[in-house]
């Protein structure tokens, strides 16, 4: 069931996040989402963190974090992403933001105040139109002291990681996914590849 607003949508995250964490653990938590929702994961670590939640790291796939849709990709390489279009993503920020500003970085996170943030880990494919959505994020991030690292996949399309047993990328992503919040969780994993 989706919410009707973004504020509803957000405020859902945010619940689930604080129902599954007792006391003892609220700072052995990681979120993890993908593309509307990777967006809307990145929006809320400001909220639980201003509520004393502190996620120890976060991994988005493809994540949609400018709904003012300023990236260039947007425009110069729209014949690359086989899923996404701007006008696609245009009537769905209008639907979603329901009249408020596109900047907001509770909508839109590429716009907030991102220090303190906890390390992040981000996967996108080179043949997606929300690649600078990535980019960006990411080095906005690092310019604010954060541990953000931004997988590039040549060829890849939107949320590939999800293709897991069809597409030997994804199977990678999802390894360095693994050993990312193994680490960060303090448990052992191993990766078995690298970006391409």
């Amino acid at each position: 069931m989706q919410p009707e607003t973004r504020t509803e949508q957000r405020n859902a995250v945010g619940a689930d996040v604080r129902h599954s964490l007792s006391e003892k653990d609220r700072e052995a938590v990681a979120a993890m989402r993908k593309e509307v929702a990777g967006g809307l994961a990145l929006a809320l670590l400001s909220t639980v963190q201003s509520e004393g939640v502190a996620p120890v790291a976060a991994v988005v796939m493809s994540p949609w974090t400018d709904l003012a849709l300023t990236g260039g990709r947007l425009e110069d390489h729209a014949d690359d992403d086989p899923l996404l279009t701007k006008e696609m993503l245009s009537k769905t920020a209008a639907s979603y933001l329901n009249g408020h500003d596109p900047r907001d970085p509770l909508a839109s996170p590429l716009y907030g105040a991102l220090a303190g943030r906890p390390p992040i880990q981000l996967h996108v494919g080179t043949s997606e139109v929300l690649l600078d959505d990535t980019r960006r994020y990411a080095e906005r991030a690092r310019a604010a002291g954060v541990e953000a690292v931004a997988h590039v996949w040549e060829g890849m399309t939107h949320v590939f990681p999800s293709s897991v047993g069809t597409l030997e990328a994804a199977e990678k992503a999802l390894s360095l996914i693994a050993t990312f919040l193994g680490e960060k969780l303090g448990t052992r994993t191993e990766a078995t590849g690298s970006p391409a």
